[in-house]
């Protein structure tokens, strides 16, 4: 059994284990109560409660983040375009010039355009049921696709190619797509950002997918500056970023993530130029080999 004691001047409560065991001696029957301190034991599973409970939010608020910039993105455009159409036809209304030929077709434009508003709104409703539930048995194929489209839009805003190399097979892994993907978008936006630098020549990143001794392995390269004289645990440390700006919690979030996985995550300096971070996710158990 365990029980909670709150004691005078303690910072904090004390936990106790016990433990009642029957005893003889001597011809004499009795019961010993054993009490074992498990503060930190406890103390521990609660922030690891609530590491994990902080890690469901910031992923999906990161990815509300994403369906917000979808939005303001793609549906921003068929609105203003059937708002066009329509201003044309009240301002030839206006002036008395209108036909029904003309009439017709602009019509028919702000319909097709409406219609494409109404699929992307349904689109955000799926991926809305995709961020509530997520985890069971996952493509890292997919997720990275899905991921790309988001990353694609960033690049785009900044002048950024974005290359796609994922392996011919599907790459079964057991996880949460939501949390997976964010962990790609993250690898790849600190790309974008880090070859969208003015004086950087080579204004592109590539994202590759690989079996690997049993492993689902996702790889972001880019073509910046490199993380040069940073190795081992510095990596991938809250102090550590490769932005003059950066906290660097980006790649720590990420890291959990795929640790609570029971994946790694390395980061390499590719020569002349640029960095490699690769995570590595185990197969479904049925698809390693």
């Amino acid at each position: 059994m365990e029980f909670r004691l709150e004691v005078a001047g303690a910072e904090g409560p004390v936990w106790l284990s016990g433990q009642l065991e029957d005893v003889a001696h001597d011809g004499i029957e009795s019961r010993l109560l054993s009490l074992r301190d498990i503060t930190a034991k406890v103390e521990s599973e609660q922030r690891h409660a609530y590491q994990e409970a902080n890690l469901q939010y910031l992923s999906r608020y990161n990815a509300m983040g994403d369906m917000a910039m979808v939005i303001a993105h793609e549906l921003g455009q068929p609105l203003a375009a059937a708002g066009n159409f329509l201003t044309g036809i009240r301002s030839r209304l206006t002036a008395d010039t209108l036909d029904r030929d003309d009439a017709r077709y602009a019509v028919e434009r702000a319909e097709r355009q409406l219609a494409r508003a109404a699929q992307i709104v349904a689109s955000v409703k799926r991926y809305v049921q995709r961020i509530e539930s997520t985890a069971g048995r996952q493509d890292l194929n997919a997720i990275i696709a899905e991921s790309l489209y988001f990353v694609r839009l960033r690049a785009a805003e900044r002048g950024v190619t974005v290359e796609e190399e994922l392996c011919g097979e599907s790459l079964p892994i057991n996880g949460e797509s939501v949390l997976i993907g964010q962990v790609i978008l993250n690898f790849c936006l600190n790309a974008i950002d880090e070859v969208s630098r003015p004086e950087n020549t080579d204004k592109r990143i590539r994202v590759t997918s690989r079996r690997e001794q049993g492993r689902a392995c996702c790889a972001v390269t880019d073509w910046g500056r490199g993380m040069a004289a940073v190795t081992g645990d510095r990596l991938l440390s809250s102090a550590f970023s490769n932005k003059v700006d950066g906290s660097g919690i980006g790649l720590v979030l990420s890291e959990r993530i795929v640790e609570r996985h029971a994946g790694t995550v390395t980061i390499e300096r590719q020569r002349p130029s640029g960095t490699v971070v690769t995570m590595r996710l185990p197969l479904a158990e049925a698809d390693r080999r």
